[in-house]
This record gives C-alpha cells, structure tokens and sequence, in this order.
C-alpha cells in the first residue's frame, strides 16, 4: 500500500489516514496537499463566494472572541 501522494509506503507507519476514494496515506502528505488546494475540515475554500468568505470569517473572529472572554472570566474567578 502506497501514499497516492508521495507514492511512499504507508504499511507500519504510525501516522496514516484514510482518504476516500485514494485509500491510505501519511498523514502528513494529506495535510499538505489539503493546505495546497485550500481546503479545511471539507470546507472548500476556493468554491465559496467572497460573501461568504466574508460570513465565514466574522464566524470566526466571533467564535475567537467568545473564547477569549470565557477564558478570561474563568481567569477572574480562579
């Protein structure tokens, strides 16, 4: 068995995942080649309007906040 994208072979590594469709391969070589075609937790990137790039980053920055607070408070009261 070999990584379909560095044509490796993945049989004892420690660090595999399966891709569907494509089989095992190292999780390292996945993650990068995820990075390269912008995609994130299935989240294709480049298939999303800017709109809503926009949206998704102000859920984020939303998101970021709220953890920011809730940790501060947990802070304060400790």
């Amino acid at each position: 068995m070999y990584c379909p994208y560095c044509d490796g072979p993945v049989v004892g590594e420690k660090q595999v995942v399966i891709v569907v469709g494509s089989g095992p391969a190292h999780s390292l070589c996945h993650e990068r080649a995820m990075l390269s075609q912008r995609i994130f937790e299935g989240v294709q990137l480049p298939n999303l309007s800017v709109d809503k790039l926009m949206e998704l980053q102000e859920m984020v920055r939303v998101e970021l906040n709220s953890r920011d607070a809730a940790s501060a408070e947990v802070e304060l009261f400790a």
